[in-house]
């Protein structure tokens, strides 16, 4: 919900997790819910040190060349949709 909200926060869904192999663990719902709030750390840490590279800036200028009509995205939705889009 608060990337639904909030649209320089990344989605938690399923195939971004595995794409950025992150896994969430615990063998309660409080050691999940404790996991879950660390990988999410490691998920805003990935896209603002991605979104700083080349290759980050490439993928943005990419979208904005294939869909110029979604240039007002912000380059976080981009890229979930990327991470999103990856079946592995």
């Amino acid at each position: 919900m608060l990337a639904t909200i909030n649209a320089e926060m990344p989605i938690w869904d399923r195939y971004v997790v595995q794409n950025l192999c992150l896994e969430l663990k615990g063998k309660t719902k409080e050691a999940q819910l404790n996991c879950a709030v660390a990988l999410y750390g490691q998920m805003k840490d990935w896209y603002r040190n991605f979104l700083n590279t080349e290759n980050g800036r490439n993928c943005i200028a990419e979208f904005d060349k294939i869909l110029p009509g979604y240039t007002w995205m912000s380059d976080v939705k981009k890229i979930d949709l990327f991470l999103w889009s990856l079946r592995v």
